[in-house]
């Protein structure tokens, strides 16, 4: 064997060897934990700015089912009497009822705060 050959095979043995020394992979250098980093949190999500003016229009209406107390303390409302059984509210069923009745000189300002409602009758 040439001193040239010798020469270039000690050479591909020392590349070999530094080749296989160098790519071994090695440890992470670390504190030597084996926890998994903790992962950044997600930012919160944005909440669009509310719109500063809007327009609702239409029409709201009291299903059939809906009736309303005829004397209530409304003074721009038509009052029909119905405080005793001879002057009953004729009324559907089934039905949700609003009304309203006060004590004389109670209540809110309105056509029965002097006088009062203390009572209402209706009829099915």
């Amino acid at each position: 064997m040439t001193l040239r050959r010798r020469t270039s095979l000690l050479v591909i043995a020392m590349i070999a060897v530094t080749i296989t020394a160098c790519s071994g992979g090695g440890g992470g250098g670390g504190g030597g934990s084996t926890s998994a980093p903790v992962p950044t949190p997600a930012p919160p999500p944005t909440t669009p700015e509310p719109a500063t003016r809007f327009t609702l229009s239409g029409t709201v209406t009291a299903s059939a089912s809906q009736a309303v107390d005829s004397d209530n303390n409304d003074p721009a409302g038509t009052a029909i009497s119905n405080d005793s059984p001879a002057t009953a509210q004729a009324i559907p069923n089934p039905i949700t009822l609003g009304g309203y009745i006060n004590q004389p000189g109670s209540g809110a300002e309105g056509r029965s705060r002097l006088s009062g409602d203390i009572d209402d009758f209706f009829r099915v």
